[in-house]
């Protein structure tokens, strides 16, 4: 509650301000409950900030009475663990203002760009911004860009000529996936810090005025790539660990891990959100989003109904189902092939019937001859 009531306040507050601004008869039922004896002929917005400033009052409280307090008072070991709690409590709400501070900035630069791209996710950092020059590939025209560097995206944007608040400031040029994203160093004879920025589908050269400026954007591409790689290897491995044999998926039941206790999807690592929900794969147990869950295989253990499984798990399946039909195929020709009626057939028109594997075209032989007969004469 307090942690909600901290991430509410600056939006409370605005919202009380505005309000008694524009409208009277708000202004004057506020002017008289600020005249009660009960408020102390203090404000509403004062008595608001009160709760905010109570815990970090309480930690330098508890601070001072520790500082005085003898050691081998009995009340110490209960006044630690208080100053332990009310510590957490704090740090818990200077926390929460600091995701504030970057929501509000992912949701600038999302506006900025005029909602071309969803940048609102829990995880979702902005690193590094900043100006370079792009080099064109076609024309070698110089032309300057915008940069946004997040912890798991890179944007690059020009400036609009023309800017109001309708219109968005940036256009969104080119995106890159940290995930796919490659590095690599410039080959420019003509010009300075010049690198390259690389994916599966495209590749842009890029420089900055100064050498400076060009290790420090290095630094941060590599860092953003470093640290994106050591969080999908942990997921991999904790999965791993989880993870039945292929023999025993969609057979035994896994265990199944709690979906409170999993913030991102174990199989593409992206953060669960409000519009990417959870959910456990019951192939294997993991927990994964609606995107990496969206098919279902028959469970032996659920009497072969269907579940929604993750993507590996039902690769394993289908691959394992998609071999039984041939294997039945062969038992069922062998068994056919084996019987004593279709051998005394079989041994009857081998006689006559001399077998030649089906052609694309099947023409019968009056058709054959008289083709040869037609073609003779144009010859």
């Amino acid at each position: 509650m307090y942690t909600e009531y901290v991430k509410n306040f600056d939006n409370a507050i605005h919202t009380i301000n505005t309000t008694y601004a524009k409208n009277s008869k708000f202004s004057n039922i506020m002017d008289i409950i600020h005249a009660m004896p009960e408020c102390g002929n203090l404000s509403l917005q004062h008595h608001m900030l009160t709760p905010i400033q109570r815990i970090p009052r309480y930690e330098i409280l508890l601070k001072e009475y520790l500082k005085k307090l003898p050691e081998d008072s009995p009340d110490r070991a209960d006044s630690e663990k208080a100053l332990h709690l009310v510590s957490t409590a704090a740090k818990h709400a200077n926390d929460a203002m600091k995701r504030i501070e970057k929501f509000k900035k992912l949701l600038e630069v999302q506006e900025s760009l005029g909602g071309t791209v969803d940048l609102v996710s829990p995880t979702r950092e902005l690193l590094k911004e900043g100006k370079m020059v792009k080099i064109s590939a076609r024309s070698g025209d110089h032309q300057d860009r915008y940069i946004f560097l997040f912890s798991d995206l890179l944007l690059l944007c020009s400036a609009r000529l023309i800017t109001n608040k309708v219109k968005p400031t940036y256009r969104l040029r080119a995106k890159f996936e940290v995930d796919n994203m490659q590095i690599l160093e410039g080959d420019n004879l003509v010009t300075a810090n010049t690198f390259y920025v690389r994916d599966g589908h495209k590749s842009v050269e890029l420089y900055t005025q100064t050498r400076r400026g060009k290790e420090e954007w290095l630094a941060a591409l590599f860092d953003a790539i470093k640290e994106l790689y050591q969080r999908k290897s942990s997921l991999k491995i904790g999965r791993e660990i989880l993870r039945p044999c292929d023999s025993e998926i969609g057979k035994k039941q896994p265990h199944i891990l709690k979906l409170e206790a999993i913030h991102k999807c174990m199989e593409c690592a992206q953060p669960f959100s409000m519009m990417r929900k959870k959910y456990s794969c019951r192939a294997c147990g993991i927990v994964v989003c609606g995107k990496c869950s969206g098919q279902k295989q028959p469970m032996a253990f659920e009497d072969n109904k269907p579940c929604r499984v993750c993507k590996s798990c039902h690769l394993v399946i289908s691959n394992r189902n998609s071999e039984k039909p041939s294997e039945t195929t062969e038992i069922n020709q062998s068994e056919i092939h084996s019987h004593p009626a279709v051998q005394q057939l079989i041994s009857k028109d081998t006689m006559d019937v001399q077998v030649r594997p089906k052609g694309l075209l099947e023409v019968d032989k009056g058709a054959k001859i008289g083709f040869k007969g037609r073609a003779s004469k144009l010859g």
